[in-house]
């Protein structure tokens, strides 16, 4: 990770504000009590803290905060020393003891991570400027002992209490050491979050123009040079300027400004030519499009031949290829067709859209509903009545569920013609807990149910985490991908029906985990008959967004695991097992929830299994899946493996931290 001079010492100094947050209400709880039955504070409740800060707080509240009048301070009106607030003695010390507390926490932080942010910014302080380094670690080294032996005093005090509660009540201070280490942890991963937001500040578009400062003079003079010399041959050459301007700090004042107004105006009216009413049939627009067909990213592994970019989308469309070309175009110049410039372009384009949405209802198949679609995302006009309308029907058509927004899956940023959107599953708190009921509290109850302690060789060296915390998820909705997978389904369907499962040769799973879990409660119902289930799969986040976006790549097959069963889907019932091939990335790991339809089940007890036997059993054979019990072997899991793409849908991308209980 690369160091970023304009933010190197903020590493150092970013720590969760939820944990400030906390000790503020606790602080507060401290000294001002609420009682919610009369609505107000009482010093009848308040700890005496008069005692341990040997100040008079009677007066601590104000007569709004009492609900009366203020009765501290001494009775002739005037008050007396400390009567009127806290005491600056008192004020002092509180300040103190937070400062000293969130220093302590820094510093746990940072030697939790290694020390890695402050040997960053040391290592760049010591370049930059090496006279102020030496005086810095001058003061940081007798700041860094005293956090360290601060530590071990309380690690110290912290033996004889853990040692008496440990006896008196171990079950009770178990919780507690857990619940007070999953805090910990939280705290932890949200710092380190905030620390990645702050490193990754830079890569922005705003960090970068930032950084680079204002525009080179030779830029700036071409600029001028357009402004005063404009024609329309000339708004390639506009748009190349306007673009490399983008990359400093001055991209929209003079002259950038009044040369990117030039360009929009000329697309504008370039716009409006090309989709006049009647320039072309739309059924010759469509033509190219609707005889293209759809490809399938799992089986076509060689092949990359869908529409790469929305210039082979609409290749060879007339009218719409001119308007993506030109609406390319503007976006390269920085600029949108929401800019106020383009208003008056907004009847043009909304009919359009709309002239396209008619057609395509009227056509047989859902293939024109789909070219109507992405001309009116392209044409950003996707709330027209009649776009709505189209977007129905084809949702309808193609057997999607009634909970996808067809509108978002058509305007995704996945890549053109990819009809996928990943929505946030809310009900998640940074890493510490989930709201009951919700989606993200089913897959924590998922996380949690399909969990075991169990050490095999392909987790190599690391530690087994003693629980796996959801901090984030996406549900994942991949239009291509779930109609492939329900006409899968449906086959398996009917190759059961006319052989039924045998429960005596093995062929139906018994008692799968995940199904098991009371987290499926909240998730959408599965077909038993066709032994559907909800699986795992660990991966890496690139590997996640591309199976997400695309589909499993069985060329792939193998890649972080081995063959064993052969080249396959490798799923696992408990996220403890799926978890040994994900890696941390960001204080995060990746896992996806799968639905898997398994059918006709082989098991395999075997310790050394022979891979093409399986491939076999299931691509030219009558089974569907492989069940290897390495449960029953080795006392580890039992894996499952699938050799058809279509039979897996990633509906969840779920990211979770690793976290550790010293007990």
């Amino acid at each position: 990770m690369s160091c970023n001079p304009s933010v190197s010492f903020v590493h150092f100094f970013t720590f969760a504000p939820s944990f400030l947050r906390a000790l503020g209400s606790i602080f507060r709880m401290l000294i001002f009590p609420w009682h919610p039955s009369s609505g107000s504070f009482r010093s009848s409740h308040r700890i005496n803290l008069q005692e341990i800060l040997g100040v008079d707080i009677s007066g601590l509240c104000s007569s709004r905060m009492a609900g009366g009048k203020d009765t501290g301070g001494g009775g002739n009106g005037k008050g007396s020393k400390g009567g009127g607030g806290l005491g600056s003695r008192a004020f002092l010390f509180c300040f103190v003891l937070l400062l000293y507390i969130v220093a302590l926490y820094i510093y746990a932080w940072q030697r939790h991570r290694a020390f890695q942010d402050y040997d960053r910014c040391m290592g760049w302080l010591e370049k930059k400027c090496p006279c102020f380094h030496k005086v810095l670690s001058v003061v940081v080294w007798p700041f860094g002992k005293l956090m360290r032996c601060s530590l071990y005093l309380l690690g110290a005090c912290c033996k004889p209490i853990d040692k008496y509660a440990k006896t008196a009540c171990p079950g009770c201070w178990l919780k507690y050491r857990r619940c007070l280490q999953h805090t910990i942890g939280a705290c932890f991963y949200t710092s380190t979050r905030m620390s990645l937001m702050v490193d990754n500040s830079g890569s922005s578009g705003m960090g970068k123009r930032a950084m680079s400062g204002p525009a080179p003079a030779m830029l700036k003079e071409k600029a001028k040079d357009l402004n005063t010399a404009w024609s329309s041959d000339r708004l390639g050459e506009a748009v190349e300027v306007l673009e490399e301007s983008c990359a400093y700090l001055d991209a929209y004042r003079p002259p950038f400004k009044q040369l990117r107004l030039l360009v929009i105006h000329d697309i504008s009216k370039q716009l409006e030519e090309a989709l006049k009413p009647g320039v072309c049939s739309l059924d010759k627009e469509a033509m190219f499009f609707l005889a293209k067909g759809s490809i399938n990213y799992g089986k076509d592994t060689g092949s990359d031949a869908d529409y790469a970019d929305t210039s082979e989308l609409f290749a060879h469309a007339g009218p719409m290829e001119t308007a993506n070309t030109l609406i390319a175009e503007l976006i390269r110049a920085g600029c949108s067709l929401k800019h106020e410039s383009c208003f008056a372009l907004r009847p043009t384009l909304d009919g359009a859209a709309r002239d396209r949405a008619n057609w395509a209802l009227s056509q047989p198949g859902h293939k024109p509903l789909q070219y109507a679609l992405l001309c009116a995302a392209t044409l950003q006009a996707l709330s027209l009545p009649e776009v709505v309308s189209a977007g129905k029907k084809y949702k309808e058509l193609r057997g999607l569920p009634a909970s996808w927004d067809m509108l978002k899956l058509v305007s995704n940023q996945y890549g053109a013609g990819r009809l996928v959107h990943k929505p946030k599953v809310f009900g998640t708190v940074m890493g510490a807990a989930t709201l009951p009921g919700s989606t993200a509290w089913g897959l924590q109850q998922l996380l949690d149910d399909t969990y075991k302690n169990t050490y095999t060789k392909d987790r190599g060296d690391g530690k087994v985490p003693d629980r796996l915390v959801l901090v984030h998820a996406q549900e994942v909705q991949n239009e291509q991908n779930y109609v492939e997978y329900m006409a899968r389904q449906k086959a398996v369907k009917q190759q059961l029906d006319s052989i039924p499962l045998d429960s005596t040769r093995q062929e139906v799973i018994h008692e799968i985990k995940t199904m098991k879990s009371k987290g499926v409660s909240v998730l959408p119902g599965l077909d038993s008959t066709v032994q559907e289930a909800w699986l795992w799969h660990g991966t890496s986040q690139a590997g996640a967004e591309g199976i997400t976006s695309e589909d499993f790549r069985l060329n792939f097959a193998g890649s972080g695991a081995g063959t064993l069963y052969g080249r396959g889907i490798y799923l696992a019932e408990m996220c403890s097992k799926s978890d040994e091939y994900t890696k941390e990335e960001g204080a995060e790991h990746y896992l996806l929830l799968c639905r898997a339809t398994l059918g006709r089940c082989y098991y395999c007890d075997e310790k050394k299994p022979d891979p093409n036997k399986l491939e076999d059993c299931c691509i030219k054979g009558k089974y569907h899946s492989v069940l290897g019990d390495r449960e029953k072997i080795r006392n580890t899991y039992r894996e499952i493996m699938v050799y058809d793409d279509d039979q897996v849908y990633p509906a969840y991308i779920v990211r979770y931290r690793r976290q550790y209980y010293d007990d």
